[in-house]
C-alpha cells in the first residue's frame, strides 16, 4: 500500500491561508455589494463585523472542525446543533460507518468559529437552522466540491477531505496520544485501521 497522505504544519498553515483569503474576498465582496445597495435605497445584507464574524461561510468552519476532529466529511456536514455540548466543549458524533456514537472534545478556536457560524446562519437566513452546515437557503448541505475545488487550487500540494481527517489523526499519534484513544476519536471500528 502506498503510504497514507497527511498535511505537514507547513502545509496546514497554507490551507488557512487559502482559506482566510476566501473569507476575505467574500467579505470584502460583500462591503462593496452592501455599499452598492445603500446607494439605492435597498435593504442591506448581513455585515460580518456586526455578527462579529471572520469566515464568510461555511467553508472554513467545516474544514476547521475536520482538521480539529477528525470527523468524516459525511459527519460533519450531517451535524446538527443539538450535537453540540457547549458546557462540556464536546461535540457527540454518530458514525456514518458503525452507527455507533462518539464524543470529540473541541479544541482551538472551534467552539467559537461554530458560535461564530451560527450567528452567520441565523443573519443570512432569517432563523436559527437544525443544521449547523446549511446554504444560504438553510437547506442541508450535500457537498462543497466549487467552493473546496476553489482552495485546492491556491494550494501547491493535494488537499482532500481525508487528509484533513488524517492529519488529526497523526498529529494526535505525534503527541503521543494512544493509538486506541486515536482509533477511538476517529471512530474506527478496530484499532487495527
Amino acid at each position: 500500500k502506498p503510504p497514507v497522505k497527511f498535511l505537514s504544519d507547513q502545509q496546514l498553515d497554507k490551507l488557512r491561508e487559502a482559506l482566510r483569503n476566501r473569507d476575505n474576498k467574500m467579505i470584502e465582496h460583500r462591503m462593496n455589494h452592501n455599499l452598492w445597495l445603500k446607494t439605492r435605497g435597498r435593504p442591506l445584507k448581513p455585515d460580518y463585523e456586526e455578527l462579529e464574524c471572520a469566515e464568510a461561510d461555511y467553508l472554513t468552519p467545516l474544514a476547521t472542525l475536520i482538521m480539529e476532529s477528525g470527523l468524516r466529511f459525511s459527519e460533519a456536514i450531517n451535524l446538527h446543533w443539538q450535537d453540540i455540548d457547549s458546557d462540556n466543549n464536546t461535540i457527540t458524533v454518530l458514525s456514518s460507518k458503525t452507527d455507533n456514537h462518539r464524543i470529540i472534545p473541541l479544541h482551538g478556536g472551534v467552539s467559537s468559529t461554530l458560535r461564530a457560524l451560527k450567528r452567520l446562519n441565523k443573519a443570512n437566513i432569517g432563523r436559527d437552522t437544525e443544521r449547523i452546515f446549511v446554504d444560504s437557503k438553510g437547506k442541508s448541505l450535500q457537498g462543497v466540491k466549487t467552493a473546496w475545488n476553489g482552495v485546492r487550487a491556491e494550494l501547491d500540494f493535494e488537499c482532500d477531505w481525508r487528509m484533513l481527517r488524517r492529519t488529526f489523526g497523526s498529529r494526535l499519534i505525534r503527541n503521543k496520544v494512544p493509538v486506541y484513544e486515536v482509533s477511538q476519536l476517529l471512530g474506527h471500528s478496530s484499532v487495527k485501521t
